[in-house]
């Protein structure tokens, strides 16, 4: 079977050429439908590898049904040609490259791309070539992932392009080192890392290229003059950079693990008030000073520093806070313990006036996981009965903005708590 015994080339649009194959718009003979033809350049139909990784590919893609990933709608494998159905509309390279786009728009089509990515993963397709050039927004703002030439599926067990030992996979729009090894080419988290790419290209009209540049900053803080101003001096510009610090992290352990947590990330930008805080937003220009750790060791002994970092914070907002209601504070700074996993504040709360009664209350902050990728900061009562325990914040490890700005705000519930303990054991007479 012949792909022209259905279709025919609709001469009004352009063909679009790759470096193994093309794309050229046709119409369906009876139907007058349009679809998009994938077929190999004639030099590679000749080579019998690049025949194979062709139909490889477009096998994996015949059962993949995901919204957002265009549909199959007729294959041929003697002469190994695709049709798909044809997504009318521009790419993101097209619209945005020099244009930063809005804040909302741009959160909008990520999530949109981010839910696509899911349904691929969980149909056991790894993209691993996601950039602008490769989504297609159509005019309703619906955008569409294309291009899976250098995908891998889990069906087959093997990667759809067979690369030598140590070549580069992925794109020159994001350059990712696991994808430098040859154990780690197939690791879903690359896919999600170019989606934060890809918001930061949306964001700035430019590429983000690296990981890291020469100084060792991450993209948004290295082209970070490439914002808008606008957006820097929004509400929501905490909680973006927020978003980059992690997702642009050069350990993949330290990165976003799953994409229902972009999608979260995503959606609590867009639920920050409209108004501005204007010490929100000297906060956050005074922790702008932060560089992304050059390797991964760098990395880790820095968080390890933030834990105590984080919660000398805590113990700055809260002494202030117990005295203003007659309490003793915290006397001594946070100290690291656990080899460098564990910060912790402890002490004894009690009246100012008097040494007795008091409860011993500590406030830890703790790197768990094997790759020491999230933090859990938790308040607990010693020599107390029952132990009281409570958990005041969990989330990434490498973001140590976010968890300074929890506990520092966590103090309130932390004395309060204390207080209950205290008021327990007046009326116990103990």
């Amino acid at each position: 079977m012949s792909w022209t015994d259905n279709w025919e080339i609709d001469a009004s649009r352009p063909v679009r050429s790759g470096g193994q194959g093309s794309v050229t718009c046709v119409i369906h003979r009876d139907t007058r439908r349009h679809g998009a033809l994938k077929r190999l350049h004639k030099s590679s139909q000749q080579v019998g590898e690049r025949r194979q990784r062709f139909v490889r590919e477009i096998s994996a893609l015949e059962r993949l049904a995901v919204p957002g990933v265009p549909k199959m709608l007729e294959r041929g494998v003697d002469d190994p040609y695709a049709v798909f159905e044809w997504i009318e509309g521009c790419t993101l390279q097209e619209m945005a490259g020099g244009k930063p786009q809005s804040l909302r728009s741009s959160i909008g089509i990520v999530t949109s791309l981010a839910h696509t990515l899911k349904g691929c993963h969980g149909q056991g397709i790894v993209h691993r070539d996601i950039k602008p050039a490769n989504v297609i927004l159509t005019s309703q703002g619906v955008p569409y992932l294309v291009d899976f030439g250098i995908a891998w599926s889990a069906e087959h067990d093997e990667d759809l392009v067979l690369t030598a030992m140590g070549q580069e996979l992925g794109n020159r729009f994001l350059r990712l080192p696991e994808l430098f090894s040859d154990d780690a080419k197939r690791d879903p988290r690359s896919d999600i890392t170019f989606l934060v790419g890809v918001l930061f290209f949306l964001l700035t009209g430019v590429a983000p290229r690296n990981l890291f540049d020469g100084n060792g900053r991450p993209p948004h803080r290295a082209l970070g003059d490439r914002f808008p101003l606008q957006l820097v001096n929004a509400a929501e510009w905490r909680r973006l950079t927020s978003l980059f610090d992690v997702g642009f992290q050069v350990s993949a352990d330290l990165r976003f693990q799953r994409v229902d947590d972009l999608i979260a990330r995503l959606s609590e930008i867009l639920s920050i008030p409209d108004a501005v805080d204007h010490a929100a937003i000297l906060n956050t220009a005074l922790d702008e000073y932060r560089a992304v750790r050059k390797h991964v060791d760098e990395a880790i002994d820095k968080i390890e520093t933030s834990l105590a970092t984080a919660l000398n914070e805590f113990r700055s907002a809260f002494n202030p806070l117990a005295a203003t209601h007659g309490f003793k504070g915290i006397p001594g700074r946070a100290e690291i313990v656990q080899s460098g996993r564990q910060a912790k504040l402890l002490w004894g709360l009690a009246r100012i006036e008097s040494e007795l009664p008091r409860v011993f209350i500590e406030v830890l902050a703790t790197l768990e996981g094997e790759s020491r990728s999230d933090v859990v900061a938790r308040m607990r009562s010693l020599h107390e009965s029952p132990e009281f325990s409570l958990d005041l914040y969990r989330g990434p490890a490498a973001d140590s903005t976010r968890l300074i700005e929890e506990l520092t705000g966590a103090t309130k519930l932390v004395l309060a708590n204390g207080v209950r303990l205290l008021s327990r054991k007046v009326a116990l007479g103990s």
